[in-house]
């Protein structure tokens, strides 16, 4: 057993016609087995919610408040604890704690270890470790992208795979520029006249949060002299510039009062005097300060005129002054692009070329391992299948060679089959029926699930339409499978659970409550002594 992880315990609470059981589950084959009805897909249906199925609040059982299922999974590998931690839920010890709560609203709360997580994480680890097995499954046989996935784990591809994954994304990026770059060399001429004029634009400026600051605080300075200006042009002409000003009317009332021969009138005479003399000399020395320079108002509009220019660059660029330098930087950048672009397109489609080259090479190298693996895996299927009754079938993986490059190499895969001999080869998707889709399913796994990443193994309907030979087949298979993952499984053919080492049986009960209301359980019982073990596959034969 490889004991990467394998599911411990699952405990479901109001899930349909379960109340509330805890079953205990072991490395091997665990068989789940019971009558039609009921609940056996139950628990596989809550271990579909553990590994990130949707929820439907359909599931829970009537009258409740809410569902739950919570699985313990035991771990004790190295790696697997490695990316449980990446995924940001981190765990002590060897078990893993999945629980999952499902509400009447249609909303459900999931956790890991105990924290509130996403059903993509969940999803996440389903797809690293676990594998159910349904009837859906069995359809993705039919695609060809899931069988050259399932022949790149035979062959051992992953690192390969990996390495040409991150070599044709730099293809596709590097592709893509040019695309871009040749789609700007269009509009070239057009777009570099307007770069052209942007720049001059900002240069015309030459920006700076300080020469703004200086330009307000210059005319701010200009604007209050002016002010001043005009308020001692004001006082001036009141003083002495107009007909009407102080000095001339004191100077009428001094020529009056000489007119009055009278001592009595004498010290008045002179107080009006010294008045006059005083407002005399006050509009001499205001008249100092009446000069107003031309250069200086000359200065003013060129300051506004820029100021203006200003608040209108960063209005058109929605940005303020410190900003438009870096700006004018990014233009000129985007500018040299434009000069350089027919440069930097050879460059890039010289780049392009040598890993074109490079990714080709290493396809090619992916391609020769599919084909020599494809005819190994071909006869292996083939052996597999005939010993799950598919007597006279031959599976062949066909590889042709593509001529361009895909996200996955240049291999096309066909899946062909001819169940029985005489009738043709044919793709398998026209001939197989969903039991031989499954029994082909199951000879894969048989294949690789020693050396897989999957741990544990759901198995729904694998036993549907068959019986006598065929499932006595089956159950070896599944028994191979066992020997190194862990497998779960619903059965209704006793040929399959003998061959478990742990048999689970479901049965059903219906009774009434106080108010004569029917109710129907589920009981879920774990068989482990030998006798009931042979008891109960034995009451599995109808006959």
């Amino acid at each position: 057993m490889k004991n990467k992880l394998h599911l411990s315990t699952l405990t479901i609470q109001n899930f349909a016609t379960i109340e509330n059981q805890t079953i205990n589950f072991e490395t091997g084959l665990n068989a789940i087995i019971g009558e039609t009805g009921s609940g056996k897909s139950l628990i596989l249906e809550a271990l579909e919610l553990i590994f990130g199925q949707r929820a439907k609040k359909q599931i829970i059982r009537q009258d409740a408040l809410f569902a739950s299922v919570e699985a313990v999974i035991f771990c004790s590998d190295l790696v697997t604890k490695e990316y449980i931690y990446e995924q940001g839920h981190p765990f002590e010890g060897d078990e893993i704690v999945i629980k999952r709560i499902i509400y009447p609203t249609g909303k459900s709360q999931n956790y890991l270890n105990y924290q509130l997580t996403s059903l993509q994480i969940l999803q996440n680890i389903s797809k690293r470790f676990i594998d159910i097995v349904g009837q859906f499954e069995n359809q993705k046989l039919l695609s060809s992208k899931y069988q050259l996935h399932l022949l790149d784990k035979y062959a051992t591809l992953e690192d390969k795979n990996l390495e040409y994954a991150k070599l044709y994304e730099t293809f596709l990026r590097i592709k893509n520029e040019i695309a871009i770059l040749k789609s700007k060399q269009a509009e070239q001429t057009l777009k570099m006249d307007y770069l052209k004029y942007q720049i001059g634009e900002i240069e015309a400026l030459n920006p700076s949060q300080d020469d703004e600051l200086k330009l307000i605080s210059d005319k701010n300075r200009i604007l209050k002299k002016q002010d001043r200006f005009e308020v001692i042009l004001e006082i001036q002409n009141a003083l002495s510039d107009s007909d009407h000003s102080i000095l001339r009317k004191t100077n009428h009332i001094l020529n009056q009062l000489e007119n009055i021969d009278d001592q009595a009138f004498n010290s008045i005479k002179e107080k009006i005097k010294e008045s006059y003399h005083q407002l005399e000399d006050a509009s001499f020395e205001l008249s100092k300060h009446t000069d107003s320079s031309d250069d200086e108002n000359e200065n003013l509009q060129t300051i506004i005129d820029k100021l203006d220019l200003y608040q209108r660059l960063k209005r058109k660029f929605n940005l303020d002054a410190s900003e438009l330098s870096n700006y004018l930087s990014k233009l000129k950048d985007e500018l040299q692009d434009y000069l350089n672009l027919e440069s930097t397109i050879t460059k890039c489609e010289s780049e392009f070329g040598l890993l074109n080259a490079q990714l080709f090479k290493l396809a090619k190298k992916i391609h020769h391992i599919r084909v020599d693996h494809s005819k190994k895996l071909s006869a292996t299927l083939t052996k597999h299948a005939q010993e799950l009754n598919m007597e006279g079938a031959t599976l062949l993986l066909q590889i042709d060679e593509l001529p361009e490059l895909t996200p996955f190499g240049i291999s096309e895969i066909k899946f062909l089959a001819e169940t029985n001999p005489g009738n043709g080869i044919h793709p398998v998707k026209e001939i197989a029926s969903g039991g031989e889709l499954s029994r082909i399913l199951l000879a894969y796994r048989q294949v690789i699930s020693s050396t897989d990443s999957i741990s544990i193994f759901l198995f729904d309907e694998i036993d549907s339409g068959i019986g006598g030979h065929t499932a006595l087949a089956i159950g070896q298979a599944l028994s191979d499978v066992a020997k190194s993952s862990q497998v779960i499984l619903i059965t209704h053919l006793p040929q399959i659970a003998m061959f478990s080492n742990h048999l689970i049986q479901v049965t059903k009960t219906n009774t009434k409550d106080k108010l004569g209301k029917a109710i129907t359980n589920s009981l879920i019982a774990e068989v482990t002594s030998k006798n009931e073990r042979n008891k109960a596959i034995k009451a599995m034969n109808p006959i």
